[in-house]
């Protein structure tokens, strides 16, 4: 398995609702029209262990069976919108990396 792990900071408080309602309203539809994407996971971050920080307010699970997989779902008109549409979230909001699942 192969995932792409998408890392957002929090938004201002002014702008979260807006964030919140082009995430799930626009966002995440594009994400699940991705071929080959087996599952999209979102995480909101609620408390962390005692003495810790997370420096995220969310995190976004998108789940392939392999990298090839990922890479050709993202060369598609559908993998393009979902990389045009993260420019409508404000700088510095999002940072991403991909991972290998070891099991």
């Amino acid at each position: 398995m192969y995932k792409v792990l998408a890392l957002y900071t929090e938004p201002a408080e002014a702008d979260k609702a807006a964030f919140e309602e082009h995430y799930f309203g626009v966002h995440m539809p594009l994400c699940d029209k991705l071929p080959g994407l087996v599952r999209a996971e979102v995480n909101r971050i609620t408390t962390t262990p005692p003495g810790m920080t997370m420096p995220y307010y969310m995190i976004t699970e998108l789940v392939f069976n392999s990298q090839a997989e990922m890479e050709a779902a993202f060369a598609t008109p559908e993998g393009k919108a979902v990389g045009k549409d993260t420019r409508n979230f404000p700088p510095g909001l999002l940072t991403m990396a991909y991972a290998e699942v070891k099991e």
